[in-house]
């Protein structure tokens, strides 16, 4: 894989709240490279969102380092910040409460193009046209307010805005989960054509790992702020180590409704503990069926398990299936069931 686009180094995200201070994000280590999708998922909470907006520094990084290209923006200011702006764009969770209801749709589409100086106005208007040939929507909507737009025709709008200055990375934030089932797959369809096309990098951050299956080319699982478990869609979606993985896979239905009766399926006890009182040792320890008292006492670091056996951290990406795990180890590729039976 070429040198990445994206690389998080130590991030750490906090939030002063009554009673404490909460750590969404921490001490989280990621790359994306070039032309690659990398799919971030995790239950509601775990941190995905916080983790895609300090990317775009919509939220500022509590510590550690942001780099894009290389150069680390955590704390370049707003001037020397906007180069960047250009190079990194977001596509948001909900396509109506991320557009402005009193621009028409050519505008709204425009808006980065002026405010970043991009060729005159008649060329910008052929931008704008081009773009929302290449989303599937028809330039009648131009003229349109978002208010008179369905869902659909408003996410292909925000993300139309978002690549019209043909940023090098896309942070794709639950972009569909908005949206009706019949809807969705025409989204997800138009980003994989658009992506091939544009040869643009994406973090595409969502709970459903079907979606994640489908678009991903990695995968990056985060509970309680912290990456648990990251490696090829294969790697973490049909043979994951780590107990929430499992629990994550297991919790996904079978269509069949008779094999989906019969199963006999992972789920973890309680709810993710108190972020403002994290557990000592590892996140997971208080839900973990496989917890011993180092995993209450020591949290694990994220160690490369490639071949099923413990390693050092791994460094070079794409190459290794990292797991935040002291058990991975001992029981290498035995199922979350068979040790729970």
């Amino acid at each position: 894989m070429s040198s990445p686009i994206l690389q998080l180094e130590g991030l750490k995200v906090s939030f002063s709240v009554p009673g404490g201070t909460v750590n969404a994000v921490r001490d989280v280590n990621l790359e994306v490279g070039k032309g690659e999708i990398l799919g971030l998922v995790g239950e509601t909470g775990s941190g995905k969102t916080t983790v895609g907006k300090a990317v775009v520094r919509l939220i500022e990084p509590t510590s550690g380092k942001v780099l894009i290209d290389g150069v680390d923006i955590s704390h370049l200011s707003r001037g020397r910040m906007r180069p960047f702006r250009r190079k990194v764009q977001m596509v948001f969770q909900d396509p109506y409460s991320s557009l402005n209801p009193r621009m028409t749709v050519a505008k709204l589409i425009e808006h980065p193009l002026a405010i970043h100086g991009v060729a005159n106005r008649l060329e910008r208007r052929a931008k704008v046209e081009e773009i929302v040939d290449r989303v599937g929507l028809s330039r009648a909507v131009l003229h349109r307010y978002p208010g008179e737009m369905s869902g659909g025709q408003r996410q292909r709008v925000g993300l139309a805005r978002a690549l019209v200055l043909s940023p090098e990375l896309l942070v794709a934030d639950e972009p569909v989960s908005a949206l009706d089932v019949s809807v969705q797959a025409g989204i997800l369809n138009l980003l994989v054509d658009l992506q091939q096309e544009m040869g643009f990098s994406c973090l595409f951050i969502t709970h459903d790992l079907s979606v994640a299956e489908h678009l991903c080319d990695r995968v990056a699982v985060m509970y309680l702020g912290e990456i648990v478990e990251v490696g090829s869609r294969s790697d973490v979606l049909v043979s994951g180590l780590h107990p929430y993985t499992q629990s994550l896979l297991e919790a996904v239905p079978v269509p069949d409704p008779v094999v989906q009766r019969g199963r006999v399926r992972a789920t973890l006890p309680g709810d993710p503990p108190d972020p403002l009182n994290p557990p000592h040792g590892c996140a997971l320890s208080p839900r973990c069926p496989l917890v011993d008292s180092r995993c209450i006492d020591e949290h694990p670091a994220l160690l490369s398990y490639t071949s099923g056996q413990g390693g050092k951290v791994g460094s070079e990406i794409g190459l290794d299936h990292l797991i935040r795990c002291h058990r991975v180890a001992e029981r290498k590729a035995t199922s979350l069931v068979e040790n729970t039976l």
